[in-house]
């Protein structure tokens, strides 16, 4: 079985815990400010447990929660890019693959059979 993944290609946080309020716009996202401090980051993350993952309407903003209650929010606004991308490859074609696609819209794509 494949292993799953996101790509983050928008700004990104983690949160010690689900905020009140998400930020409005990817400007507004008080991420990691520089390629340590990502790595740092991202690398926190590497022993914990997804425990929820949502995707937020209108806006396809990602939240992924952790089993300690921190989240990982990605900005899912974008008007000519893909904000980010999550799925898992399995062998030969047999794919799942969630993309928020620019304009706010989702594109989900699934195997054949499943």
């Amino acid at each position: 079985m494949g292993e799953p993944y996101v790509n983050l290609a928008s700004a990104w946080c983690v949160f010690p815990s689900l905020p009140d309020l998400l930020p409005a716009t990817e400007s507004d996202v008080l991420g990691p400010t520089s390629d340590e401090e990502e790595y740092a980051c991202i690398i926190s993350l590497r022993h914990k447990t997804v425990v929820d993952v949502k995707v937020c309407q209108p806006v396809p903003h990602l939240l992924v929660t952790f089993d300690d209650g921190s989240v990982l929010y990605v900005n899912g606004h974008n008007e000519q890019y893909e904000p980010w991308q999550a799925g898992q490859s399995y062998s030969g074609d047999q794919t799942w693959l969630v993309v928020a696609c620019p304009g706010d819209s989702i594109s989900i794509w699934a195997p054949k059979q499943f």
